[in-house]
């Protein structure tokens, strides 16, 4: 580090360049900001960021080489809901021999007391800090006297050992912004990419000035990238969106070289570089792990005589049963050995041992490295070893195709895997090359139906036995769902708090396969008359409402998978009746086909109707261009599901 420092210092020219500067002052809070309660630009806003400054820039003395972060915010809280803001918390790293150090912190409260602004000051009492991990710190602390009306204000400084580790700036949140300033100065010797996720409400300059080295009368170039923030929209959440923050305002930095005249290092400027550096990681020899369960494994192999599918699905089984998962995706494990004595671990030690048990099996297994979907997505613009949060693998087998498999959740399967790992952006880990992308959200077809068979009681009751078949995709949702309850009968009454019905009987079959069948024996109350029964078409219907009533939805809609559902109701008719009215037959589709529905109803001659209704999402991401479309189609849809037959006496 200080031979950089020193570097730096003998090779930095000087260029001065007049800047803008930002007049947000912290510790100035007005009468007019803490009477204020209602936010113009967003009325339903539960809290506004009246006030926020970001400073990010290099420190650099003879001796020492600091990246520095200076935070200042001003927020009003204008609901109840919004007193939540005045709980902050921030990460930072701490390890044995680099850290980041927190200075300059304050942090108060103002309300207006008779007529005037009273400050509260925080009490350090009220200040903790979390450790996350041997290398990770969480510094949280709670604002006093929050309630509607409250502005409160706070600040702090992180002044980081970690100087390539640039903070991912936001111009966004989930509150509205009312003001910002963000600046970013980087020395003329360091080289970042950088990732802008821009929006109208910001604007940014890009300028050059010059700093002097500490103690020095030296300087050096300083890129200095300058973001106006002004009336920024609340980030809203949307459904089916898999990670908000993938579309949040804001810019991301990743070193990528040292460039001096006399010092020179690249980082991971391409995949290559990337699968290089893992390749010198504790990554490398932990992907060789050795199979801890030979026995066990050369019994399946023999048990299973060639039957690939079988064998790689009893190899995954007995490594899920053996290795609890405690619920962490890590790339990196921070004691195999422990995790295999111990009989638990995160999905790194998991996936490590499993490839070990299928390298000894015969099979080739390679890594597949990803960030969930949760975490964001993978850069397509540069290689980031950064934002890789995990892996899976990838059974290479004899007939040439592939097998995807996640040893950490007990409910994955042979190419099923956690909705989280379904990424449309991962790589393939080749560490002699480049590999390549890979996307994971279309391993399997995914179906979902329901057959309801039923009829009316003499009681004026709907009484009848569902059978509902996942494959799939489906299978490990149903799996996931029901783990959650303590009990069957739990789960019982959610469904029928759900459906709004009885349930007398719920059976499930074959969970621990691709094709799981859950059987529900119900009765239903309807509506009747002297002369006529409304009846619902689908006593168990795919959706309650549209989904997408936003229209000012602008973020894609990222659906689990793509799928097929099929509703089938075959209702015996009470003698005597005749069906008089049914929702017109149809079919649709929307956005070139990636959905389609058909709807029928079919009157038997044996007494007997069937009503009809099958859904096709066949896109896994749809552009938020199509919502007024996407919208038009779920409400057909919504219809449809909750649609009601009326029968009617001779």
């Amino acid at each position: 580090m200080r031979r950089i420092v020193l570097l730096l210092i003998l090779c930095v020219s000087c260029l001065y360049v007049f800047g803008q500067t930002e007049e947000y002052k912290y510790g100035k809070v007005t009468k007019e900001e803490v009477e204020m309660d209602v936010y113009a630009a967003d009325p339903d806003a539960e809290a506004v960021v009246l006030n926020e400054k970001i400073l990010v820039y290099y420190d650099i003395s003879v001796r020492d080489f600091k990246l520095v972060t200076e935070v200042s915010r001003k927020i009003k809280i204008l609901k109840d809901s919004g007193k939540k803001w005045g709980d902050v918390e921030f990460d930072y790293w701490e390890s044995t021999h680099s850290k980041e150090y927190i200075s300059g912190f304050n942090a108060a409260s103002y309300n207006l007391v008779n007529g005037k602004v009273e400050k509260t000051n925080l009490d350090k009492k009220y200040i903790n800090t979390e450790k996350l991990s041997d290398v990770r710190r969480r510094r949280k602390f709670s604002l006093p006297e929050v309630k509607v009306g409250t502005v409160i204000e706070y600040k702090y400084k992180i002044t980081s050992d970690y100087i390539y580790n640039v903070p991912v700036l936001y111009f966004q949140d989930y509150i509205p912004v009312k003001t910002g300033y963000i600046e970013v100065s980087i020395p003329q010797y360091l080289r970042f990419n950088s990732s802008l996720r821009e929006h109208k409400q910001f604007h940014y300059v890009r300028d050059v000035d010059n700093t002097t080295v500490s103690g020095t009368r030296i300087t050096y170039a300083n890129e200095v990238m300058k973001f106006f923030v002004n009336d920024m929209p609340a980030l809203k959440a949307e459904p089916f969106v898999w990670c908000v923050n993938d579309f949040r305002a804001g810019i991301v930095y990743e070193i990528t070289a040292i460039d001096m005249p006399d010092y020179k290092k690249n980082f991971s400027v391409d995949w290559a570089d990337v699968n290089n550096a893992l390749k010198r990681s504790d990554f490398a020899s932990q992907f060789k792990t050795k199979n801890p369960y030979k026995e066990e494994v050369a019994a399946i192999v023999a048990a299973t005589k060639g039957n690939d599918q079988e064998c790689i699905t009893q190899i995954l089984k007995l490594v899920q049963g053996k290795i609890k998962w405690d619920g962490t995706r890590r790339l990196i494990s921070e004691d195999v050995s422990k995790a295999i004595k111990d009989g638990a671990g995160s999905s790194a030690d998991k996936n490590f041992v499993l490839a070990g048990a299928l390298r000894d099996a015969g099979y080739d297994v390679s890594a597949v490295l990803m960030s969930t979907r949760e975490q964001g997505r993978l850069p397509l613009t540069h290689a980031s070893q950064d934002k890789i949060r995990t892996f899976i693998l990838r059974v290479n087998l004899p007939n040439g195709k592939f097998v995807y498999l996640d040893g950490a959740s007990i409910f994955s399967n042979y190419n099923i895997l956690p909705n989280n790992l379904l990424v449309d952006r991962a790589r393939l880990y080749d560490p002699n090359g480049n590999g390549e992308w890979l996307d994971l959200t279309r391993l399997v077809q995914n179906n979902s139906s329901c057959y309801v068979k039923a009829s009316i009681t003499d009681n004026g009751q709907l009484k009848g036995v569902a059978t509902k078949a996942y494959t799939n995709q489906f299978v490990y949702d149903f799996n996931a769902n029901i783990d959650d309850y303590k009990s069957l009968d739990e789960y019982s009454e959610s469904v029928e708090k759900r459906y709004e019905l009885k349930v007398d009987s719920i059976d499930v079959k074959n969970r621990e396969t691709s094709r799981c069948l859950e059987t529900i024996t119900f009765t239903k109350d309807v509506i009747s008359t002297d002369s006529l029964i409304y009846v619902n078409s689908f006593p168990f219907p795919m959706i309650k409402d549209n989904p997408f009533k936003n229209p000012e939805r602008t973020m894609p809609v990222e659906f689990a998978y793509p799928c097929t559902y099929k509703f089938v109701t075959e209702l015996e008719l009470p003698a005597g009746y005749v069906l008089a009215e049914a929702p017109e037959n149809k079919k649709v589709t929307a956005c070139k086909n990636a959905l389609s529905l058909t709807y029928y109803t079919r009157n038997d001659s044996n007494g007997k109707i069937s009503i009809v209704l099958e859904v096709k999402e066949n896109e896994v991401i749809l552009p938020g261009s199509a919502i007024s479309n996407i919208s038009g189609f779920y409400d057909i849809l919504s219809e449809f599901s909750n649609s009601q037959i009326v029968l009617k006496r001779q």
